[in-house]
């Protein structure tokens, strides 16, 4: 955090990068990023995928390519440009990026965007520019069918030891604890407050809410946010961890836990194929198995926002 100030201070925060839909760039493959540190849903649908009979194993760079492209695209039509700091000359850029890789999609599908809604448009391009997610719908996912079943089994493994033990290894340890928001609170502040990755906001927000900010020093914070922590009993306990990350300007850290337009990027995707934490929380391990992938994708999108905001600024 003080390098980045100490830059900004140094260069002026006119030098910065403002193609903030490039940052996938630093963190690479998501689901092999995450991965390596023991949350392996997403790789392993991934590989699901690639071994199916709808995609061709070969053309994995290809289609990390396409993908990452892809994402790209969709955030440079969500970043609120606007809301920016003023120092961010983002009107030189080309907006909405448009990526040379998908150019004959685009193309064939502006042929069809005036005889389509808005719902249906928006599938047609998740599938002619996220491969993965073509593949995904190709195999007919019902409840009935093999790939649902296989989704299914990574859910089922939010409690498995290899989970347990990446979530310890991110700093917190889902045994033992109950899943309320006075305990997610202490892993947050172990993970998060006492190795300096963010600071808790100061001030009055609602108390069911917490807000942790990483200040990058040119007038923008990346907020991991708690929204609400459920609790639901329909013949079983079902517990659910609502988290978001989003990038704010400094005046609006307190309201990072709600949606206001000011943000300048609310609700950050998670980059992931299908990483499937969270999706069915029966106890409290798995629970805290998804606490711990936030915090760890939290600190990625950290070290990639850092390193993209110290690099020469590109118009």
């Amino acid at each position: 955090m003080n390098e980045g100030l100490a830059l900004f201070n140094e260069i002026g925060s006119s030098k910065f990068r403002s193609d903030l839909y490039n940052v996938c760039d630093y963190w690479g493959d998501w689901d092999a990023r995450m991965s390596e540190v023991g949350f392996t849903n997403g790789w392993q649908y991934k590989q699901y995928l690639l071994n199916s009979l709808v995609m061709d194993s070969s053309q994995v760079k290809l289609y990390d390519a396409l993908r990452r492209e892809a994402w790209k695209e969709d955030w440079s039509e969500r970043i609120k440009w606007d809301r920016l700091p003023s120092g961010f000359e983002y009107r030189d850029l080309k907006l909405p990026y448009r990526s040379p890789l998908h150019y004959q999609a685009h193309a064939s599908l502006s042929v069809l965007r005036d005889d389509v809604d808005m719902s249906q448009f928006s599938s047609l391009r998740l599938q002619n520019t996220q491969p993965y997610f073509a593949a995904a719908w190709a195999l007919n996912p019902n409840p009935q069918s093999n790939e649902a079943t296989f989704r299914k089994s990574l859910i089922d493994a939010g409690s498995s030891e290899e989970h347990i033990a990446a979530a310890r290894a991110v700093g917190v340890d889902p045994i033992g604890k109950a899943a309320n928001l006075k305990e997610v609170k202490r892993s947050i502040q172990s993970v998060l407050v006492d190795k300096g990755l963010a600071r808790p906001a100061s001030g009055q927000i609602p108390s069911k809410w917490l807000v942790y900010g990483h200040d990058f020093g040119n007038g923008l914070l990346l907020c991991f946010c708690i929204c609400e922590i459920q609790y639901r009993s329909y013949g079983k306990s079902v517990y659910r961890l609502s988290s978001i990350q989003s990038l704010v300007r400094n005046e609006h850290v307190m309201e990072a836990w709600g949606f206001p337009r000011e943000h300048p990027w609310s609700m950050m995707e998670d980059p992931s194929i299908y990483s499937g934490y969270g999706v069915r929380d029966e106890s409290s391990v798995p629970f805290y198995v998804h606490l711990a992938y936030e915090l760890k994708s939290f600190q990625i999108k950290c070290e990639a926002f850092d390193a993209f905001f110290s690099s020469p600024a590109r118009q």
